[in-house]
């Protein structure tokens, strides 16, 4: 805890004899206000404010109105700070990280996202189907699968669209290998098929 006043005189000192801190009761609220806030006390160089800054700032802010759907000043306003702040907090780690992101997708997730957004949907048909049916068709079962990715990212953002894909989820990643249920013999195919496993590397590109 941060200590801010002492109220008691000596009370640091006779802490300290004791071999522990005082702590002031101001600080079970105080603390975690300096706790949220810290990360803006280290002054961001001009340079951490370039372009990625501005369009991450403009997906944030874009992303805040679509989901908000406020118009009203004030409200805008909060919104504003909120993602500038955002921002902030994301340009200094990324100083903090070494600058620039292992990984450059460029106009790829253009070609990804689309098919991940139709996969979705006809999972989502065949879960329903499956559901739906008197004979209730389920399999489950594990199924370990074998990824050609070759960073964490494009591990990450595979195992992620497993998960996002209704009938399917990741429940372990390992070692180049994902640990995989599958709802029905369906998905598990579709999971062994490395069609997703292609798109993904793809989309990793030569990161």
């Amino acid at each position: 805890m941060l200590g801010l006043h002492n109220p008691v005189p000596g009370g640091v000192a006779n802490g300290a004899r004791r071999g522990m801190r005082t702590i002031d009761p101001l600080d079970i609220w105080v603390s975690p206000v300096f706790a949220c806030a810290s990360p803006f006390f280290v002054p961001l160089s001009p340079s951490v404010f370039d372009m990625r800054s501005l369009i991450r700032f403009t997906a944030l802010a874009v992303v805040w109105f679509l989901w908000s759907g406020h118009t009203k000043p004030l409200i805008v306003g909060f919104g504003v700070l909120s993602v500038g702040l955002v921002t902030a907090l994301w340009a200094r780690m990324d100083r903090l990280d070494g600058g620039e992101p292992p990984y450059a997708l460029g106009l790829r997730p253009l070609t990804y996202l689309p098919y991940l957004l139709w996969e979705i949907i006809l999972s989502n048909l065949h879960v329903a189907k499956t559901i739906i049916s008197p004979s209730l068709p389920v399999q489950p079962q594990l199924v370990r699968v074998k990824v050609s990715q070759k960073t964490t990212f494009g591990q990450v953002v595979h195992a992620n669209s497993i998960t996002l894909t209704p009938g399917t989820i990741t429940l372990d990643v390992r070692d180049g290998t994902f640990l995989v249920h599958a709802l029905t013999d369906h998905t598990a195919a579709g999971v062994l098929s490395g069609d997703m496993d292609a798109r993904v590397t793809a989309l990793e590109g030569n990161s």
